[in-house]
C-alpha cells in the first residue's frame, strides 16, 4: 500500500476508520493502513483532516444533536492535534453534546482566544456533573456565574430562564461524585512505566474503598478495598529515579498500607505502628507532611476526639532500612477534671523545611504548629479573639504549604468553607494572621481534607468532603485578585421584597454571619449590612415596623450567634441594638434558627425561633417580642415564655417559621426536624389543631391563598411537597415526589394565567408546579450547587445555591411536562 492509496481510501473510510467498538475503544480498519497512518505521516495535516471530516459529517447528519459517541468522544482529541481546536470550541451545539472530562484535558495547555477560553470556563463549572440531559441550560447558567457573555440554547427546553447569578469561586473540575464522603485526599504528578507523566489523585472514601484517578480525564485508574478497616489516610509518592509510583494507604487501626496506584488489589499491610486500638475506639484521621525527599514522610494520627491524642510515625521509603519512629507528641497546658487533654491533630503539611503538625483542641483559639523533628511550636493560626473557641471547634482540617512563592494555610470547616491565609513572620515563629486572602465555599457539608498539587502545570488546591465532591481549585486565578462572590459562605436564605422606590431587592444571609442586599434586576449589590453576626445567619426576613415615629422597612436577621438584628433596608444601618435568647454561661445556651416579623393581632411582632439548652434540659421554642418603637431597647417586650412555656410544642430544632392569617386570625405557622407542622394562635400562642405530620424533617413552610383557598406548603427531608388546607388543617392532596434529595425551599409565584409553585432541593435542581393538580409546570432546570432556600415575588424567583444567588423569571416560563 503507497501512501497515495492511503491518501485516496482516507476519503470514503473515514466513518470505518473512527469506529467505536463493544469496549469502548475506538479502532483503525486495517492494521497495514494504520501503519501507513502512522510512520512518516504528516500527523498535524492528517488530524486536521480527520476533525474537519468529521464536522462535515456531524453537520451533514443534522448537528451536534445527533452525533455519534465517537465524535462526542474524541473529536476534541483530533482537533487538538489539528489545531482547529479553538474552532471546534465555538461551532454552536457542541459544548452541549461534548464529553467535558476528555475536552478538558485535551485543551490543557493549547492556546485559544478570548470567547473559547470563555467556553472552557464555563465547562469546567460543570465537571463532575455526568451526562445531564439539561446540560445546555446548566451551561448557560454557569456562563451567567462567571460573567461570560455566551448562549448554549438550552435554558428554553428547561421552561424557565435564569437572568443572573452572582460570581462563583473558580473551580478547574471536579471527579464524578463518590457513593459516600471523602475523607482524605492527595495530588501528585508521577511518571508511569509507559514513560508518560500523569496527573494522578487519590481519595480514601467513608465506604471503605481508596479509590485512584488519572486528573486529566477524570477517570478511576484503581480501586483498593481495605475491608473491614476503614481508610483514614492517603498519600501518593515516588518520582525519583527508579522509584516507581506508590500509594500509602492508612487504616484506622494504626496501619500503613503499601499499594501501586495502577494495580488494583495490590495493597499489602507494611506495618502495624501502634497497638490496635480498644473496641470501639477507632482512629479518626491521619494526615501526611512531607519529609526531605522523594519517599519521606511523617503521619500524624489522631483517635477518639474526647482523648485529645496527637501520635506520629516517621520513615522513608526510599531507605534500604525501613526503620520507622513513633510516639505521641502535643502536650497542653490546659487541665480538665485534674487529666491533661493534650492537643487534637487538624492537619499540617511543610513550612520551609520544617514538617509541620497543625493541632488545637476546643478550648483553644489559636491552631499551634508543631515541628514534627522536636515538637516545638515553631508558629500559630490565630483563629479568633481571646476565648472565642467557634473556628477552632467548627474547623476540619488544616493544610500548609508553599504556593506561588508563597507560604499559606488552607482550612476547611464543618460549613463547607475554605478559606486561605497567607504566612507573616512573627515573635512566635510563622503566623497567619486574619482576615483570609481568600474565603469561599467550596463544599454542601463539612470539608474534610485539602491537598496542594498541580494541574495542568498551574498550582492547584485539591478540595474533599462529607458530600462525595472533590474539586480542584486554581490557586493561581484566586490568589490573583479575581472577583470573588460577595458571600463567602453558603447561603442559608433568602427574601425578596420591594424596597427602596418600589425597587425589587434580594436580602440573603450565609453561614459566615454575613448579611447583604442585592438588586433583583441587576444582580449587582446594593450593600452588605454593618456588623456581621458571629455565627451562622439562619434566617433573613423583611417587614414594615414603626421606628421613631414612622414605619421604616427593616431587614431582621438571626443568628446562631443567639442574636436577633434589624437593619435599615434603605441605608443598610443597624435599628436598636441587636436582641435574643435568653442565656447564663456555663448552664445554658441559644441558637436562634428562624425569624418572622410584621403584624400580628395588632402588634408589631418579631418571631424568634430558638434551639438550646436550659440547666440541663433542652429546649426548641418561640421568643416572641413586641414594641411600640424597634429604637426602643428597653420598651422591648417578651409575649411568651419561651423555655418552657407553651410555645414549646417540638421535640428538635425548628427552621422555618411564618405569620399568616387562618380563619380570620393571625397565626405563627412553625415547621421542625421532628417532622411536625405546627399553628398557633397570634394573640394567645395556643395550638390550633393537632400537629401536621409530615413525615419527615421540614425546612420550609409557606402559608396563602391560592386559587382561593388558604394553603399551607411544607418542603421536607424526604424529597417531598406537602400540601394542607388552612381552614381545615387536612391534607389537599398526597405528598408530591418533588426533588431526587431533600426539598429545602418553597415558594409562589406568580404568571399570566396564575399562581406557580416553585421549590428547590438538595439535588440541585429548580423546579415548578401546578396547584390546581399539583403537576410539574414545565422541566426543571439544573444548579450547579445544592438548592438550599427560594423566595418568590410576583414571577420574579430567586435561589440560593451554594455562595451563589441566581434569578430565574417566570414569565417566559414553557408549560412542558417532564424534566431535565
Amino acid at each position: 500500500m503507497t501512501r497515495a492509496d492511503v491518501d485516496r481510501l482516507r476519503g470514503w473510510a473515514i466513518s470505518a476508520l473512527l469506529t467505536v467498538g463493544p469496549d469502548g475503544q475506538s479502532a483503525l480498519f486495517h492494521s497495514t493502513m494504520a501503519r501507513q497512518l502512522l510512520e512518516a505521516r504528516p500527523v498535524r495535516e492528517d488530524q486536521s483532516r480527520i476533525a474537519a471530516e468529521l464536522t462535515r459529517a456531524v453537520a451533514a447528519s443534522g448537528g451536534w444533536s445527533r452525533a455519534g459517541e465517537y465524535e462526542r468522544r474524541f473529536a476534541a482529541v483530533h482537533a487538538r492535534a489539528g489545531g482547529a481546536l479553538e474552532d471546534l470550541l465555538r461551532t454552536p451545539g457542541y459544548a452541549e453534546v461534548a464529553e467535558v472530562e476528555r475536552l478538558l484535558s485535551a485543551a490543557e495547555g493549547f492556546a485559544c482566544g478570548e470567547r473559547a477560553n470563555a467556553v472552557l470556563e464555563v465547562l469546567r463549572q460543570i465537571t463532575g456533573r455526568g451526562e445531564d440531559p439539561g446540560r445546555g441550560a446548566l451551561l448557560e447558567l454557569a456562563a451567567l456565574h462567571v460573567g461570560a457573555d455566551l448562549e448554549f440554547g438550552g435554558a428554553e427546553a428547561c421552561g424557565v430562564r435564569a437572568r443572573w447569578a452572582s460570581t462563583v469561586v473558580r473551580r478547574r473540575r471536579s471527579l464524578p461524585p463518590h457513593p459516600a464522603g471523602v475523607v482524605s485526599i492527595d495530588g501528585r504528578t508521577v511518571r508511569h512505566q509507559d514513560g508518560h507523566r500523569y496527573e494522578l489523585i487519590a481519595t480514601a472514601c467513608e465506604d471503605g474503598r481508596v479509590r485512584v484517578w488519572d486528573a486529566g480525564e477524570m477517570t478511576p485508574v484503581g480501586e483498593f478495598d481495605l475491608s473491614p478497616a476503614r481508610p483514614v489516610g492517603v498519600r501518593l509518592t515516588g518520582s525519583a529515579p527508579r522509584f516507581d509510583p506508590v500509594l500509602v494507604i492508612l487504616d484506622d487501626a494504626y496501619r500503613i498500607w503499601l499499594a501501586k496506584p495502577w494495580v488494583e488489589g495490590s495493597q499489602s499491610l507494611m506495618t502495624e505502628v501502634f497497638p490496635t486500638p480498644r473496641a470501639g475506639s477507632r482512629t479518626w484521621v491521619a494526615r501526611v507532611a512531607p519529609g526531605h525527599g522523594p519517599g519521606a514522610m511523617t503521619v500524624v494520627w489522631g483517635q477518639a476526639e474526647s482523648e485529645y491524642e496527637t501520635r506520629f510515625t516517621r520513615f522513608d521509603l526510599t531507605a534500604s532500612d525501613l526503620s520507622i519512629a513513633a510516639g505521641v507528641i502535643g502536650a497542653s497546658p490546659i487541665l480538665m477534671d485534674g487529666k491533661e487533654p493534650g492537643l487534637w491533630p487538624y492537619g499540617g503539611g511543610r513550612l520551609g523545611d520544617r514538617s509541620v503538625a497543625a493541632v488545637s483542641n476546643p478550648f483553644l483559639s489559636d491552631f499551634l504548629l508543631l515541628d514534627l523533628a522536636d515538637a516545638s511550636t515553631v508558629g500559630r493560626i490565630p483563629m479568633g479573639e481571646t476565648g472565642d473557641h467557634r473556628a477552632v471547634r467548627e474547623s476540619r482540617t488544616v493544610l500548609c504549604g508553599r504556593t506561588g512563592g508563597v507560604e499559606v494555610a488552607a482550612i476547611g470547616n464543618k460549613r463547607g468553607e475554605i478559606e486561605i491565609r497567607t504566612a507573616e513572620p512573627g515573635e512566635e515563629g510563622i503566623t497567619f494572621p486574619g482576615p483570609p486572602a481568600v474565603c469561599f465555599t467550596g463544599h454542601f457539608g463539612p470539608v474534610k481534607d485539602l491537598a496542594l498539587a498541580t494541574s495542568g502545570g498551574r498550582p492547584a488546591l485539591l478540595s474533599a468532603g462529607a458530600d462525595g465532591a472533590v474539586h480542584v481549585w486554581d490557586l493561581d486565578d484566586r490568589l490573583t485578585g479575581r472577583r470573588p462572590t460577595r458571600f463567602s459562605g453558603a447561603i442559608t436564605s433568602v427574601r425578596l421584597t420591594r424596597g427602596p422606590g418600589d425597587a425589587l431587592t434580594v436580602l440573603a444571609g450565609d453561614t459566615s454571619g454575613n448579611v447583604g442586599t442585592a438588586d433583583a434586576e441587576l444582580g449587582t449589590y446594593r450593600h452588605f449590612l454593618g456588623g456581621r453576626h458571629e455565627g451562622e445567619v439562619t434566617g433573613v426576613t423583611v417587614a414594615d415596623l414603626p421606628v421613631a415615629g414612622a414605619t421604616r422597612t427593616l431587614a431582621v436577621t438571626c443568628s446562631t450567634d443567639k442574636l436577633i438584628r434589624l437593619f435599615d433596608l434603605a441605608t443598610g444601618e443597624d435599628v436598636g441594638r441587636p436582641f435574643g435568647g435568653i442565656v447564663q454561661y456555663g448552664q445554658s445556651s441559644c441558637q436562634m434558627t428562624a425569624v418572622a416579623a410584621g403584624s400580628l393581632a395588632g402588634r408589631s411582632v418579631v418571631v424568634g425561633a430558638a434551639t438550646g439548652f436550659f440547666l440541663r434540659h433542652t429546649y426548641n421554642s418561640l421568643y416572641v417580642f413586641t414594641t411600640r418603637d424597634w429604637t426602643d431597647t428597653g420598651g422591648r417586650d417578651l409575649l411568651t415564655e419561651p423555655l418552657f412555656g407553651n410555645v414549646s410544642g417540638h421535640r428538635k430544632a425548628i427552621p422555618c417559621l411564618t405569620l399568616g392569617v387562618v380563619g380570620g386570625r393571625d397565626v405563627i405557622v412553625t415547621g421542625s426536624l421532628d417532622g411536625y407542622v405546627r399553628v398557633w394562635d397570634g394573640e394567645s400562642f395556643d395550638r390550633i389543631g393537632e400537629p401536621l405530620a409530615a413525615g419527615s424533617a421540614v425546612y420550609d413552610v409557606w402559608a396563602g391563598e391560592l386559587l382561593g383557598r388558604g394553603v399551607l406548603l411544607a418542603a421536607c427531608g424526604d424529597e417531598r411537597l406537602r400540601m394542607w388546607d388552612t381552614q381545615t388543617l387536612t391534607p389537599l392532596a398526597e405528598p408530591v415526589a418533588a426533588h431526587d434529595r431533600a426539598v429545602r425551599g418553597v415558594g409562589v409565584a406568580e404568571v399570566a394565567d396564575g399562581p406557580v409553585v416553585v421549590t428547590t432541593g438538595l439535588d440541585a435542581k429548580v423546579r415548578t408546579w401546578r396547584p390546581d393538580g399539583w403537576s410539574p409546570r414545565g422541566a426543571a432546570h439544573p444548579l450547579l450547587f445544592p438548592g438550599t432556600a427560594v423566595d418568590c415575588a410576583g414571577s420574579a424567583v430567586v435561589v440560593s445555591s451554594g455562595a451563589t444567588l441566581v434569578r430565574f423569571d417566570l414569565r417566559e416560563l414553557i408549560p412542558q411536562p417532564g424534566s431535565c
